[in-house]
């Protein structure tokens, strides 16, 4: 049963249609050329979420910002707890989405662990720099992403119904096009509903795990009630929006010696053909190649190897015992093969993932690191969460 409480959120306090100069992307989406821009702003929100420097440098610099804000007003706390909810509409294939989430506080502690569902392998890197801007800043800075089932949509149904019979609190455009407009819902019925539906749930990490660790190490030495839960973007997988993407892999060297050991290649004429080919192929651990042209790979046999996925097979057999951080991880499979090229490397392309077969798999064990990407991320400075 999920443990999902209200809490006192801090917001900027500036106009709400200005509000989108503020946001930037969570930390992990953030390229060196976007990261130059933001910081430009000197209000915008990667200066906490992707501080500058060097060593410890970017904690403390991230720590100062906040006591800066919190101090001079540009960050305030809300008049008691509360639920959020977050409305976003943006294109996707040519197609108008609208998606719906409610952002509150979600236990990982005690019980409240055993209705969280994550589905991927962490990073030590990125969980101890999570874990150092915990310890400096003492709040979450971005939420983590994660879905309920949902199945008989009731949960998605009341969301609508408080976007439908109130006006919100911020209504703006983000930089990356995407128009949101955010609810406060006190605790109240409607709060208790809402918390009574979700309860019977169990929360399927999307994105976050190395937030979501980061916050359990931290939480294993503060001690506190508030490092008990995370700040957390909950979205009902009912609706048709939740968009994910296959996260592909370039490595050096060629893999195709190694490939032609594992399953049988077939050569393709064109990325185009290979991916459309992937997407409709009957194995599941089926995948694609580039090295020195394009390549379908059907595996001869899926050893080890129980989501029925080919993230994890690629993972477990093509790219077993390669470390994570001697791996390049892509979402554009034409980018991942230009990458591959430009380096006289390899690019595996792996089948698109459904959320109904990433919630499978998650009960059969955790994939690889970056097995999914789901998009649009969730935008850092929304809603932010002080920690006691």
């Amino acid at each position: 049963m999920a443990g999902v409480y209200p809490m006192r959120a801090i917001r900027f306090k500036s106009p709400p249609d200005a509000l989108a100069s503020f946001l930037c992307p969570p930390y992990d989406a953030i390229t060196p050329e976007e990261a130059s821009r933001l910081r430009e702003n000197p209000l915008n929100a990667v200066h906490l979420e992707l501080p500058e420097g060097e060593s410890a440098k970017p904690y403390a610099t991230a720590a100062r910002v906040w006591r800066r804000w919190r101090e001079g007003g540009t960050l305030a706390a809300e008049d008691g707890e509360g639920f959020y909810v977050l409305e976003e509409n943006f294109f996707r294939g040519g197609r108008r989405l609208r998606r719906l989430g409610l952002f509150a506080a979600l236990g990982f502690a005690g019980r409240d662990a055993r209705a969280l569902i994550p589905h991927e392998r962490t990073i030590e890197t990125p969980v101890l720099h999570r874990l150092h801007l915990l310890e400096a800043a003492r709040a979450n800075t971005s939420p983590i992403f994660a879905i309920c089932r949902d199945p008989r949509g009731r949960i998605l149904k009341l969301l609508k119904k408080i976007c439908a019979e109130s006006p919100p609190i911020v209504k703006s455009h983000a930089a990356s096009e995407a128009e949101f407009r955010l609810w406060r819902l006190p605790d109240g019925s409607v709060a208790s509903r809402l918390r009574r539906l979700l309860a019977r749930q169990k929360a399927f990490i999307a994105d976050g795990h190395h937030r979501l660790e980061a916050a359990k190490r931290f939480h294993a030495e503060a001690r506190t009630a508030s490092s008990r839960s995370i700040l957390a973007g909950l979205y009902p997988g009912s609706q048709k929006s939740l968009v994910v993407l296959a996260t592909h892999r370039v490595v050096a060297g060629s893999l195709q010696g190694r490939a032609r050991g594992l399953a049988r290649l077939k050569e393709m004429p064109s990325l185009k053909a290979l991916l459309s080919r992937l997407r409709v192929e009957k194995n599941p651990y089926a995948f694609g190649l580039w090295d020195e042209g394009f390549h379908l790979g059907i595996p001869k046999a899926a050893s080890g190897c129980r989501t029925r996925l080919s993230v994890e097979w690629v993972g477990r057999r093509l790219l077993g015992g390669m470390s994570p951080s001697s791996v390049r991880y892509l979402h554009d499979p034409a980018a991942a093969a230009a990458m591959a090229e430009e380096i006289g490397g390899s690019a595996v392309f792996v089948k698109p993932p459904t959320l109904r077969g990433l919630f499978r798999a998650a009960r059969s064990g955790l994939l690889p690191q970056k097995s999914t990407y789901f998009t649009p991320k969730i935008p850092t400075g929304i809603l932010f969460r002080e920690l006691d």
